[in-house]
C-alpha cells in the first residue's frame, strides 16, 4: 500500500516531545489509518521538509503503559529492492516509551540471531521520542502511547520513493502490530 508523504512548511513549529503537544502540531502531513481486527488502532503521519522525514506513530488504543518495553520503529528501504533479509541501505529507527533516544539499525548483518541488522550510531540530528499523548490528540483525549520521529534525509539517502515499515510493540499483549 502506497503512503504518500506531504510537504511540511511548519516543521519548526513542532515540539518533538512524543506526544500531540498542540492540536494543530500535526495537521499539514499525511494520515494513514491502521485497524485491526480486534480492535487496535493506530494513525501514521507522515511529513518532509527536503531536509528531513517527519513520522509521528498515534497508538490511540495503546493505553497501557509499560514505559521501557513499548516501542514504535520506522523503516526503510532506501532501494525499494524489497530482499527478505535487510541490506545496508536498509534503516530502522526505534524508540522506546519514557524515552528520548533513539536506536538506529542498519541492515547488513551477516548474523540470523540479529535479525541481519547492526546497531549503528545515530545521526546528530535524529530525534526520536516515545511518550503519552492526552487532551491535546486529535483523536482521542485518553491517554495513549505516541512516537514521534525527525529523521535526517542524509541519514538514509535521498530518493523519491522508499519502503516503508511502521510498527508499535505493545508489552502488555506482547504484540507487535505493524
Amino acid at each position: 500500500e502506497q503512503i504518500l508523504t506531504t510537504l511540511r512548511d511548519d516543521a519548526n513549529n513542532t515540539i518533538f516531545d512524543g506526544k500531540w503537544t498542540f492540536l494543530q502540531e500535526w495537521k499539514s502531513t499525511s494520515e494513514d489509518i491502521v485497524e485491526y481486527d480486534d480492535g487496535t488502532k493506530f494513525v501514521i503521519k507522515t511529513g518532509h521538509d527536503y531536509e528531513n522525514l517527519y513520522v509521528l506513530i498515534d497508538f490511540i488504543t495503546g493505553t497501557s503503559f509499560n514505559k521501557s518495553a513499548d516501542r514504535g520503529i520506522v523503516c526503510f528501504d532506501t532501494k525499494m529492492n524489497r530482499s527478505t533479509i535487510p541490506d545496508k541501505d536498509d534503516y530502522c529507527f526505534s524508540v522506546v516509551l519514557g524515552s528520548q533516544r533513539a536506536i538506529t539499525l542498519q541492515g547488513g548483518n551477516f548474523l540470523a540471531q540479529k535479525g541481519y541488522w547492526i546497531r549503528t550510531e545515530n545521526h546528530p540530528n535524529l530525534i526520536a521520542v516515545g511518550n503519552i499523548s492526552d487532551k491535546n490528540d486529535r483523536y482521542t483525549s485518553i491517554p495513549h502511547s505516541t512516537y514521534e520521529f525527525k529523521i535526517p534525509i542524509e541519514a538514509i539517502g535521498r530518493s523519491d520513493m522508499y519502503g516503508f515499515y511502521v510498527g508499535v510493540y505493545d508489552a502488555k499483549s506482547h504484540k507487535e502490530y505493524s
